[in-house]
């Protein structure tokens, strides 16, 4: 059974829409066989990589739609301990890599938030229409941007 986290995501429902039914019966197998080789941090694939390798195999993907299969694989554990770095995708060896890779999710899930908050507050202060001595409905804006 496929897990379902969250839909589409507003502003980005190109690049979080389910997977396509070529996605699922052609890339994904292609990409869960590759990356589950890919083992330890000096075997990593970049997503650029995985890309052009597909296309040299005459499949075609985008670097969003590689992002969405990874995510897929993640969380359906298909590839289990699938992680990354700033070189790109690979399976952890220790326990030590998980709890690093995990610790790193936390931190960005704790700057998302507070980003969230925020613009929330933020909102708050805005005026619900401009206004014609206020035509951005902003407060002010100390940079002259115009």
């Amino acid at each position: 059974m496929v897990k379902r986290p969250y839909e589409m995501i507003e502003n980005f429902e190109k690049e979080t829409k389910d997977l396509t039914d070529y996605e699922k019966r052609i890339l994904l197998p292609i990409m869960v066989k590759c990356l589950a080789n890919h083992k330890g941090k000096d075997m990593a694939v970049s997503n650029a990589l995985m890309c052009a390798k597909m296309s040299e195999c005459g499949y075609q993907i985008s670097d969003t739609r590689v992002r969405k299969i990874i995510n897929h694989i993640r969380i359906n554990a298909l590839v289990e301990c699938l992680i990354a770095s700033g070189q790109g995708y690979y399976v952890a060896q220790t326990k030590r890599e998980m709890e690093r890779y995990i610790t790193s999710l936390r931190s960005r899930e704790e700057a998302i938030g507070a980003m969230r908050m925020a613009l929330e507050e933020q909102l708050q202060g805005m005026k619900e229409e401009p206004t014609e001595n206020n035509p951005d409905g902003l407060r002010s804006s100390p940079l002259p941007l115009t």
